[in-house]
């Protein structure tokens, strides 16, 4: 099922997994991803160290796109293009 939110995401499917906070997995997000979905991991409540880890694990699971959510403080914003930009 193409739709226009298929094309731009590059998934097969319309199914985009919610964030679920400090329970979001590797293992999940990679799950759905490889099913044809979005894959997502809530990385919020996580260290930079956690953070670069669960990216680092979900892309040995999946080739597919997934997706990364943190709320961002202030405390972030100037880490944030430096963490993100080593991974993407």
């Amino acid at each position: 099922m193409k739709t226009p939110l298929c094309q731009t995401l590059g998934i097969e499917l319309p199914i985009v997994q919610a964030p679920i906070g400090s329970e979001t997995i590797a293992q999940l997000a990679a799950a759905v991803s490889n099913s044809g979905g979005l894959g997502m991991l809530s990385v919020t409540w996580r260290s930079e160290t956690e953070i670069r880890s669960i990216i680092q694990h979900t892309k040995t699971l999946t080739n597919k796109p997934y997706q990364t959510f943190k709320k961002i403080d202030r405390s972030w914003r100037r880490n944030i293009l430096r963490l993100y930009k080593n991974y993407f």
